[in-house]
């Protein structure tokens, strides 16, 4: 690590893991980092494509009906958190809810 640039060692110290999910029955590899402070996610398929960037946000941070639409679909649970998810198409919030199952917000048309 001492042989990377400053950028690069950086980049290594950010980093906080690796996970699999399966979406629509196929896998997704997501590296994990920290960047100033908040959590980010990068998945990426089985072709070593990039399919979104998620970054953990507050929940007041995003758009008014989006916030609603959260609350509404926990119900009763309790929001662990939110975050931004960003693919090639369609911002979304993702909360991810305790005693519920996520459930999805599109923040864009």
């Amino acid at each position: 690590m001492k042989d990377l640039p400053a950028a690069g060692q950086r980049g290594i110290a950010a980093f906080k893991g690796l996970s699999i999910e399966v979406e629509d029955g196929k896998p997704l590899y997501e590296a994990e980092f920290k960047v100033n402070g908040r959590g980010r996610g990068v998945p990426f398929d089985e072709s070593r494509n990039l399919v979104s960037v998620e970054e953990r946000v507050a929940l007041d941070s995003i758009p008014p009906a989006a916030r609603d639409a959260i609350r509404s679909c926990a119900a009763a649970g309790k929001i662990n958190l939110v975050e931004k998810v960003t693919n090639l198409r369609t911002p979304m919030a993702e909360p991810q809810v305790v005693q519920n199952d996520p459930c999805f917000q599109r923040l864009g048309p």
